[in-house]
């Protein structure tokens, strides 16, 4: 469906989260179609000259996603189907937000890894068959660990390309969050104190909560503070920690950034580079954004587009159980039914 102001809303029926009575395989289906013909039709990426590779995506991403839709049978196929269409896409405004929804089992060996340096380690062991803690992964399934997350994680989770983001990754190798589409790896190669030594892996449930806890130890963070600082060689670094304007605290750290921004219009214009640090950046409203580069730029940014009549669209699916979700620029929390 469109809106009037322009926001993609993916529309899905979810009577009961549990998934009972719902045929999960025909809304993964529609679903997929849906994200595919309208970010073929209203995603200006779709016809950039500019940005080959947006349309290449979309165009592998397509059938990807559809081929493990029509294998859905319950929610976390329903779920994983749909991120398979989105995740590659490495944009965190293109998602689906039903991750942390919906009756899943979660699985494990016993044990997973994380990431220390570059190597793969037992970071959490429950088993006293697992490997030791910091044994470190070689291989599982005959291939190497960065193959596994590229076919076990990457697809689904996250960006693996963004080095400040593996070790968020990482736990998931051996942590299966309710995707049908990866299989049990049967054993794995570790190897500790230079000794190599094959485990076979039995799987089994782990409590959602003590997932997400590990999960949420492993995700790296950074903390920032909004400022604006000015480097040796005059180079002007732009810290802002986030674009909230709706928390009160927020507001005035980021109401400070801005007039400290157009206070330092001149050197801006005069430096010879600058930074915009926005890691550890929770995100936050348009406005905030757009007051932050007209700050910069002291202008509004105005930019041509080959096809200026297609909308600017933000991509952001959300399921609300028991009700067909519309979220619109005019009421941005508010739930419509679709008759």
């Amino acid at each position: 469906m469109r809106t009037s102001h322009g926001i993609t809303v993916l529309s899905v029926v979810l009577p009961l989260l549990c998934g009972c009575g719902q045929n999960w395989g025909k809304l993964a289906e529609r679903d997929v179609e849906h994200m595919h013909q309208t970010l073929l039709a209203d995603h200006p990426g779709s016809v950039d000259p500019e940005n080959p590779a947006f349309r290449q995506q979309l165009d592998s991403a397509y059938p990807f996603a559809l081929e493990r839709a029509r294998k859905v049978d319950d929610f976390g196929g329903y779920l994983y189907a749909l991120r398979s269409f989105t995740t590659p896409f490495h944009d965190e405004h293109l998602k689906v937000g039903l991750y942390k929804l919906g009756d899943r089992t979660y699985r494990w060996p016993g044990f997973t890894v994380g990431l220390r340096g570059d190597a793969f380690v037992v970071i959490r062991r429950e088993d006293d068959a697992a490997p030791p803690m910091g044994a470190r992964l070689i291989s599982a399934g005959e291939k190497s660990p960065e193959d596994l997350i590229a076919e076990r994680v990457e697809p689904y989770i996250g960006n693996w390309t963004l080095r400040s983001k593996r070790a968020g990754l990482v736990p998931y190798l051996f942590i299966n969050t309710g995707n049908p589409f990866i299989a049990d790896l049967a054993s794995a190669i570790f190897e500790v104190d230079g000794a190599r030594a094959e485990y076979q892996l039995t799987w089994r449930k782990i409590e959602r909560e003590v997932a997400s806890e590990l999960f949420r130890q492993e995700e790296p963070t950074v903390k920032t503070e909004s400022v604006v600082r000015l480097l040796d060689d005059g180079t002007v670094w732009i810290s802002v920690a986030d674009f909230n304007v709706t928390n009160p605290e927020r507001k005035a750290a980021f109401d400070a950034l801005v007039m400290d921004i157009r206070a330092r219009q001149q050197s801006i214009a005069s430096s010879p580079a600058m930074v915009v640090d926005v890691r550890g950046n929770g995100g936050g409203v348009q406005a905030g954004r757009g007051r932050a580069g007209k700050g910069v730029v002291g202008r509004r940014l105005r930019g041509e587009h080959p096809a200026p009549g297609r909308a600017r669209r933000l991509a952001s699916f959300e399921g609300k159980p028991c009700s067909v979700a519309a979220i619109s620029a005019g009421d941005p929390h508010g739930v419509r039914r679709r008759q």
